[in-house]
């Protein structure tokens, strides 16, 4: 079987442009990235990103200051975006991940000197 996993994670960058996001630069974006995860994260046997959103955006503007003689230099536009990612991953992946990782905790509390189990 298969269970749905839902993350999110935010992405900053320079806007030279100063213009706001429209519908067809989100849906790029979206396009974009859950071909960029399709390509380097997971597999058909163990889980695949099948859909990329952009949530919340925001622009800020931070007036510029030439660092040479302090005068106002061109201002300087950072975006933030927001995606929403849903995953699908496959339930012996997903039992075989939670195998490793409570190996290593557990591996880790001996390691410091803890007892019990996970």
């Amino acid at each position: 079987g298969e269970s749905r996993v839902e993350g999110e994670f935010q992405v900053s960058f320079f806007d030279t442009s100063g213009d706001p996001l429209t519908l067809d630069d989100k849906i790029g974006m979206e396009e974009t990235t859950l071909q960029f995860l399709s390509d380097n994260l997971g597999s058909d046997d163990t889980f695949r990103a099948v859909c990329a959103y952009v949530g919340d955006s925001t622009t800020v503007t931070v007036p510029g200051v030439d660092s040479v003689n302090g005068e106002r230099g061109r201002d300087i536009n950072t975006t933030t975006v927001r995606f929403s990612i849903i995953y699908i991953v496959k339930d012996n992946f997903q039992g075989e991940f939670m195998g490793r990782m409570l190996e290593q905790v557990e591996g880790l509390m001996e390691k410091n000197g803890r007892s019990g189990s996970v």
